[in-house]
């Protein structure tokens, strides 16, 4: 990160402020400078024009993200706090501003974009965040995503007199020459920099272009992991048996044994218990005990012939014992949109550790859903 870039972060923390108000007419920054001020957050390079955000991007309990550089994967929720609106709750205040995050290249790629405030270390306190949640990518493809946060200020802001002074990173105390550059005044009460004091005029536009790079990680060979764990892309080993097996805490889930083919291709293996209250079936089976198996993308195998797929059998209780018959036990596929009834289709038997599950052939894995009624 070059110097210009630490500087420019450095006035910017002139930018302790809150919604103040001030009982003489105040004299107002120019808007340009305003803008010109707030741009330079984004100088990582002498050429670069948006804050890379990638190499900021933390999950919820603040452990870092990226990997591979500044890239995130598909179907991350993600944070991003930068020096310095992070040190600046004013920028979370929506009776200061009005937040708009305006898409850009592949911006399809954010399903939602929000600024918040987040704590990621109780010592550090709140700081003020983006929150990216993104959509899923079933490929092995990079994407550069591309947006302008912009910042509307609803009324005229001020910012506080008082504060201490403003140390750049070598130490130095912010001088009049840096302040004045940056649209704000110097009042001589002790040492420059001391107090400061401007306002930005309601109506003002503060614009932050950002990117990031989306790239699934890449697995070579057989898999292993949490369902509803997502993000990865697998890719089997040509000409060789491939095994995906997907658990919960307590379960194995559900198993897929394979003989890959010549031109093995990747596919996308997350697979999802949840009711999303937005698929069109989810209201079908709320009155009764019914699980879902999603395999997100419904991924097509490279394989030899058709991949034997095991669904644990989840009408077993807590001692092992089954509360259903599996004679019983009705399986929709979700196929076209529609539910289809392919019980018939699935032989109940046990998997290699004894425990009962419904087994099927298949060469795409779908959306099935274990019933303990038909719907009409």
């Amino acid at each position: 990160m070059k110097t210009i870039f630490r500087i420019a972060l450095a006035l910017a923390m002139v930018l302790v402020m809150s919604c103040v108000a001030f009982a003489a007419e105040p004299d107002y920054m120019d808007k340009d400078e305003i803008e010109t001020m707030i741009d330079q957050l984004a100088v990582f390079t002498g050429s670069a024009s948006r804050v890379q955000i990638g190499q900021f991007a933390r999950d919820g309990d603040g452990e870092e993200l990226s990997y591979d550089g500044d890239r995130v994967r598909s179907d991350e929720d993600f944070y991003v706090a930068i020096p310095p609106l992070q040190d600046n709750p004013i920028f979370a205040d929506k009776s200061c501003f009005k937040v708009k995050f305006e898409k850009e290249d592949n911006g399809a790629r954010i399903r939602y974009a929000l600024i918040t405030e987040k704590i990621f270390d109780e010592d550090a306190g709140r700081k003020v965040a983006f929150r990216f949640i993104l959509a899923e990518d079933y490929t092995d493809e990079e994407f550069k995503v591309t947006g302008t946060a912009i910042f509307t200020a609803k009324k005229d802001i001020g910012v506080i007199e008082g504060a201490n002074t403003i140390l750049l990173p070598n130490g130095e105390a912010l001088s009049e020459k840096h302040v004045a550059t940056h649209g704000f005044e110097v009042y001589e009460e002790g040492r420059a920099g001391e107090y400061t004091k401007g306002v930005i005029k309601k109506g003002t536009k503060l614009k932050i272009p950002i990117s990031f790079w989306v790239k699934n990680e890449k697995i070579d060979g057989d898999y292993d992991d949490m369902a509803g764990n997502g993000g990865t892309v697998v890719k089997p080993t040509k000409n060789e048996e491939h095994e995906a097996i997907w658990e919960d805490e307590n379960n194995t889930l559900a198993t897929v044994r394979m003989n890959a083919d010549s031109d093995v291709k990747v596919y996308y293996p997350k697979l999802s218990t949840r009711w999303y209250p937005q698929l069109p079936f989810t209201e079908a089976f709320s009155n009764q005990d019914a699980f879902i198996y999603n395999f997100m993308g419904n991924p097509v195998l490279s394989s030899t012939s058709r991949a034997t797929l095991e669904l644990r059998n989840p009408y077993v209780d807590d001692e092992g014992e089954l509360t259903l018959a599996p004679e019983d036990v009705i399986i929709y596929q979700v196929k076209n949109g529609q539910l289809t009834d392919v019980s018939e289709q699935f032989t109940a038997t046990e998997n290699e550790e004894g425990e009962p599950v419904f087994s099927i052939r298949t060469r795409e894995l779908g959306i099935y859903v274990f019933a303990e009624q038909a719907i009409g």
